[in-house]
């Protein structure tokens, strides 16, 4: 009985600190979101500025802050993986390997509960390409259509 208890404790700790690591991966991709709204913001006054004929604008500067955002995208995906390890390969198996890797980060996305809206802000696409996205992405996964794609990549883990 002794040994249930400690293996009990041992467990809701394990359980706390994953829960911990998702609250934080959250966070982490809120920012991410955050980074790249900016960076959006960067890259349409640039556009102003070339239309507007100005040459103080430092284009390699700001091409450099955007390979350090997608380096920060890219390391969220693999912390997801280290906290989640077997999320990618059931998705895979799932899918009979259909999902690109592209679908594979939207997933991650989905699953750490991310909106349309913060999602088109991410990829930089209208919400309406994220909706169609998620659609492709049941198809693939051989969804109902009453089944919603946040519940069943919640349920994954």
């Amino acid at each position: 009985i002794l040994l249930e208890q400690e293996e009990q404790a041992r467990l809701k700790e394990q359980q706390e600190l994953l829960r911990l690591k998702n609250d934080q991966m959250h966070k982490e991709a809120l920012a991410n979101a955050l980074q790249i709204e900016r960076k959006n913001q960067l890259l349409d006054e640039i556009r102003e500025s070339i239309k507007a004929k100005e040459t103080d604008v430092n284009i390699d500067t700001i091409l450099k802050q955007e390979k350090r955002m997608e380096e920060a995208l890219d390391q969220s995906v693999k912390e997801f993986q280290e906290i989640h390890p077997e999320f990618f390969s059931k998705l895979n198996a799932l899918s009979d390997n259909k999902l690109t890797p592209l679908d594979l980060r939207y997933c991650a996305y989905i699953h750490l509960k991310l909106s349309t809206k913060e999602l088109a802000t991410i990829f930089n696409v209208e919400p309406k390409s994220i909706r169609m996205t998620k659609y492709r992405i049941k198809q693939k996964l051989n969804l109902d259509k009453e089944k919603d794609l946040e519940d069943f990549l919640q349920n994954i883990v």
